[in-house]
């Protein structure tokens, strides 16, 4: 029902993740979807952004667009799915991250590599 009711509202209310315009950034946006795109022998670090409680039930996203590539996520003071650096799977995908309670929450449990 509540999907539903938030297809038909406007923007303000349904807020939609914004593109960072930079490729492979190293600190990730509340709101943002960051793009990474790295060649065999690349490992990029990122940053989330810090865990206050003013923020929390805010999220951010990356979108995955090689299978090549290292991506190591950082929790900034907080855990990622349970783990203070969370590495991504090398697949194409996209994980929206939640900040709850001061922890991150990956919406694709189980694609990351515990470090």
């Amino acid at each position: 029902a509540v999907d539903v009711w938030t297809r038909g509202t406007a923007e303000l209310f349904a807020p939609r993740l914004t593109a960072i315009p930079a490729g492979n950034p190293t600190k990730l946006s509340f709101g943002m979807v960051a793009r990474v795109n790295l060649v065999e022998g690349d490992t990029l670090n990122v940053q989330m952004p810090p865990p206050e409680r003013a923020d929390f039930g805010k999220r951010c996203a990356i979108l995955r667009e090689t299978t090549t590539g290292v991506v190591r996520l950082h929790g900034a003071r907080a855990t990622i799915g349970g783990d203070a650096v969370y590495q991504m799977a090398n697949d194409i995908h996209v994980v929206e991250f939640l900040l709850d309670d001061g922890d991150w929450y990956p919406t694709r449990p189980g694609s990351g590599i515990p470090l």
